[in-house]
């Protein structure tokens, strides 16, 4: 294919790709002696024994769906070849706020830099960079003519 995309527009779904994995990496390395110990209890209904179990599973769980939600990103970006609507670009961006609020020390500001090309390249041609309204003038005036 030699079309030349918007590399932040059209790699989104990999930037969080990344993020979910890193995140599954770093919850173990923090935490390997949990997930050793849920091993070892045989990991079936074993997560709520503890705190530390409990807070090691949903880590990880949610390392989990931010890769579905990448996944599932990139493959619209590939298929469709529009850019993500700009109105999820917020949604993620008021999650990450409140993340952050409520949990300072925490990986929610990479989805606060995740958010910004989906709310600025949301007006832009997916392909090109245009915006959809200098196409528009565009072909109005050549209509006049």
């Amino acid at each position: 294919m030699n079309r030349t995309l918007n590399k932040y527009s059209g790699n989104i779904g990999n930037f969080i790709l990344v993020t979910g994995v890193l995140h599954l990496i770093i919850g173990f390395v923090e935490n390997w002696s949990v997930a050793i110990d849920i091993l070892q209890s045989g990991i079936i209904n074993t997560v709520d024994e503890t705190p530390e179990r409990f807070g090691f599973f949903w880590f990880e769980m949610n390392g989990l769906f931010v890769l579905l939600v990448g996944s599932f990103i990139q493959q619209y970006l590939n298929e469709y070849r529009k850019p993500i609507p700009r109105r999820y670009g917020y949604y993620l961006l008021i999650i990450a706020i409140i993340g952050c609020l409520l949990e300072p020390v925490s990986g929610f500001y990479v989805f606060i830099i995740i958010s910004l090309p989906i709310i600025f390249c949301g007006n832009k041609n997916f392909i090109t960079g245009d915006t959809m309204k200098s196409k528009e003038v565009s072909k109005n005036s050549s209509d006049t003519k």
